[in-house]
């Protein structure tokens, strides 16, 4: 049985730090995907707007809209990304069979991967308004407008919701680490208690009190749901849910996102938001493939596999959409269940507007500079993984063995 220690192993740590450097420079090349897609959809709307002669749109609402778009990013990363970095750390030690007797060097881990609140957490730099005040000027001096013709509004707006933008990413971030702090907690006390891996279950345990808090707190990263628990009298046929990101060949992409849509209110909320996706493993549970299942138009024709996972999704869109009957039809012989809501698989679309307008125009990568400050930053891995002394180790100590 591993022996427990205040410190972790150095080829552990050393794994860990390797792991969670990958980690954030998969994030960031996902998010300057996103943020290429942005400048593009900036130009192409900007565009359009000159062309029908709405001058006041093109240099307000559609920058404003843009924004709003890289805002919701930069909080989906804010929400998500701590508790990303703990689960990685987690998965680790119990693959190597390792647990600390404290959670001081764990939650280090934490704050040098993710972030204290100083430094300041890392998707404030999405969302700076003089950054993206010179990039709509840019664009619109690629139209042969001047700097000063019509940018006083747009100045005034942008301010206002960069700061707006600035204060709702600090408050996620606190509440996101201090969620990190409670499950590493918990996390070493169980493990104390039982030499076994229990990241998962200690994490689902942790997440599922504060899913509770995050319903009734208007404070809540994911507020944005009880907008529509607030609906009075919602029904499912008046729902609209879609999926939206890129189209992975396998699983979920890392931009994915649900779309919902309710009596005019359209709101874009992280996948686990909505409990869709297992926090451990980062894929989609099984509520969640059958919801993706229905979107590719699948039927739930099999009574005993699915009797459960359809019981889940009812519950989960009842408590996060506050729908008040019943989201399915009932089953029926040959159909299954079929939803009453309606249920779209949007992915890829947005790769198809890129590549369409990247037909007729390349952004040079030194515009990209101006939304993201890492563009030209990333390094190349090639090399760094071969197997070294910390791979060594965890073959030699696999979970249970003595260290």
């Amino acid at each position: 049985m591993a022996q427990p220690d205040s410190r972790l192993p150095v080829p552990v740590r050393q794994l860990i730090d390797r792991k969670l450097r990958l980690l954030r420079k998969e994030l960031d090349q996902t998010n300057l995907g996103i943020l290429r897609r942005v400048q593009e959809r900036l130009t192409s709307e900007m565009r359009e707007r000159l062309r029908a002669g709405a001058m006041g749109k093109m240099l307000t609402s559609v920058p404003i809209d843009v924004f709003q778009e890289i805002t919701g990013n930069a909080m989906a990363t804010t929400q998500s990304w701590p508790m990303a970095v703990w689960q990685a750390i987690s998965g680790l030690l119990d693959q190597a069979g390792v647990y600390p007797q404290d959670g001081v060097e764990l939650n280090a881990i934490v704050d040098e991967h993710a972030w204290t609140m100083e430094p300041t957490p890392f998707p404030l730099e999405y969302v700076g308004a003089e950054r993206f005040r010179n990039t709509v000027a840019r664009v619109a001096a690629s139209f042969g407008l001047g700097q000063d013709e019509g940018l006083a509004a747009f100045d005034r707006q942008i301010q206002i919701r960069a700061a707006a933008a600035k204060a709702g990413i600090m408050n996620s971030a606190r509440h996101a680490r201090e969620a990190v702090a409670i499950a590493i907690e918990e996390y070493v006390i169980a493990r104390a208690a039982a030499d076994q891996p229990l990241s998962e279950s200690i994490g689902t345990a942790v997440e599922g009190k504060m899913a509770a808090q995050e319903l009734a707190s208007s404070s809540s990263p994911y507020a944005p749901l009880a907008i529509f628990r607030d609906l009075a009298k919602l029904s499912s046929d008046e729902v609209q849910l879609a999926f939206v990101g890129d189209k992975a060949e396998d699983g979920i992409g890392a931009n994915n996102m649900l779309e919902i849509c309710a009596r005019g209110t359209i709101k874009r909320v992280p996948l686990s938001a909505i409990d869709l996706v297992n926090r451990t493993s980062g894929q989609l549970n099984s509520q969640g493939v059958i919801l993706l299942g229905l979107a590719g138009g699948g039927l739930l024709k099999s009574p005993e596999k699915n009797s459960k996972k359809v019981s889940r999704l009812r519950e989960v869109l009842r408590t996060h959409l506050g729908v008040r009957d019943d989201p399915f039809d009932a089953y029926q012989q040959g159909i299954g269940w079929r939803p009453r809501f309606k249920i779209l698989d949007k992915r890829g679309g947005a790769d198809e507007r890129a590549k369409r307008e990247a037909e007729r125009r390349t952004v040079p990568l030194e515009h990209l500079s101006e939304f993201h400050p890492l563009v030209g930053d990333f390094d190349d891995c090639a090399g760094q993984f071969e197997e070294d002394e910390a791979d060594a180790w965890l073959k030699d100590h696999e979970p249970g063995q003595s260290l």
